[in-house]
């Protein structure tokens, strides 16, 4: 991100902090008017250069590709059910206890409710928490608290995601082409040598004759 951030900057002639996220979507659109290679391509070309250790990146990003599949409002709403139900369950427990005596069943039952309304209180808890964490990271990313109170979850996890795949695409692509010139840059060489020993073994030839 940051060699994408610098490399805009270049581009533009002006110095910014940061970008949109929703400009990494953009990113293998943009080209050069040379040679029509994409803004992501020469990404992947500066990047392989400078830091050849570096990962093709989306296989680092496991976790951000599941949760981007993940509607958040959905399960925002199934908790919600679930604490509904929960309470409703208990008032019918209720009024079944007063037509029927067995207190095993109320024991029982009366366990297993108690057991749904704990985990649907971590649940909550964690829901929370997560929202939290992923508000405080877009502020990181330079989102307004506006912007990021609005943001859905799934669709800026998808669009890193992407691009991600992207990436990891194109840098293959920009390796098998580095490797070919490496290659082809060796074979010249070692053709050059052969016709300079090739020469040699003749004129030795000719002064033995």
């Amino acid at each position: 991100m940051s060699t994408l951030l610098s490399v805009g900057n270049f581009l533009n002639g002006f110095e910014v902090k940061g970008f949109q996220i929703d400009y990494l979507s953009k990113v293998p659109e943009v080209k050069d008017t040379v040679h029509k290679h994409s803004l992501l391509h020469h990404l992947c070309y500066i990047v392989i250069e400078n830091f050849p250790k570096s990962s093709d990146l989306y296989s680092e990003f496991g976790s951000v590709t599941r949760a981007s599949k993940i509607d958040f409002d959905e399960v925002s709403r199934t908790i919600q059910k679930l604490e509904t139900d929960c309470k409703a369950s208990w008032d019918y427990l209720k009024a079944i206890a007063k037509h029927d005596g067995s207190t095993l069943m109320k024991a029982k039952t009366s366990e297993f409710l108690l057991d749904c309304a704990e985990r649907i209180t971590v649940l909550k808890i964690v829901q929370r928490r997560v929202a939290n964490r992923f508000k405080k990271l877009l502020i990181f990313l330079g989102f307004s608290s506006m912007n990021a109170k609005e943001a859905k979850p799934n669709q800026v996890l998808k669009t890193i995601s992407e691009f991600s795949l992207e990436y990891r695409t194109t840098r293959e692509r920009v390796k098998e082409q580095i490797e070919k010139k490496a290659n082809h840059r060796e074979r010249n060489k070692t053709r050059g040598k052969l016709i300079t020993e090739v020469s040699l073994n003749i004129s030795t030839y000719d002064s033995l004759s």
